[in-house]
């Protein structure tokens, strides 16, 4: 396996990228879509990777910070609701809104409408670091690694998710590969 460890966080995007664009897949985003879970405004994605002999799909998340807000209302036919909400987003970019779900949804609409949305190769490499993770340890080490109780029905099924993930990376681009990307994720 190569050593990525001596690389900067620069340095290990760059790879992940590169490393990635070689693997010959492709990968489809949803249409972003705002969520709340509890207390988290989120805006959610469905990725599907297709390799040459396989595919597969997950769910991904990003919270509403994470999106670059343009300074100005540019764009026409936005809900009046919606306006508003962006246009107190641009004028306190750091505050809490009440209303979580409007939150989100104007969040998911600036992301269609500006293209913004999760990194394709990131969102494989952290696929394929989570589905070593579970393979390689059993639930209880798995569980203590990532601070679960070992009684919860919860984390028993978010480790056998991560555990069907890995093969269907492997499928996708086989084990050595899933190795390097999972090993240039832990540098992200």
């Amino acid at each position: 396996m190569t050593n990525y460890q001596d690389m900067n966080y620069t340095e290990a995007a760059e790879e992940l990228k590169s490393l990635y664009d070689s693997l010959n897949v492709t990968c489809n985003i949803s249409a972003p879509i705002g969520q709340v879970d509890g207390d988290w405004p989120h805006v959610a994605f469905t990725l599907i990777f297709q390799g040459n002999r396989a595919q597969f799909s997950t769910p991904y998340k990003m919270g509403v910070g994470l999106f670059e807000i343009p300074k100005k209302n540019i764009w026409p036919n936005m809900t009046g609701n919606m306006e508003h909400m962006l246009y107190a987003i641009q004028s306190k970019p750091h505050a809490q809104y009440k209303d979580k779900q409007l939150w989100a949804d104007t969040i998911a609409e600036v992301a269609r409408r500006t293209k913004q949305g999760p990194k394709p190769a990131e969102v494989l490499a952290t696929c394929c670091a989570d589905g070593i993770e579970a393979h390689e340890q059993s639930f209880e080490d798995w569980a203590g690694t990532f601070g679960y109780d070992t009684d919860s029905r919860k984390a028993e099924r978010i480790y056998s998710e991560c555990r069907e993930q890995y093969f269907k990376v492997i499928a996708i681009i086989g084990k050595d590969n899933a190795e390097k990307l999972a090993e240039l994720a832990r540098m992200l």
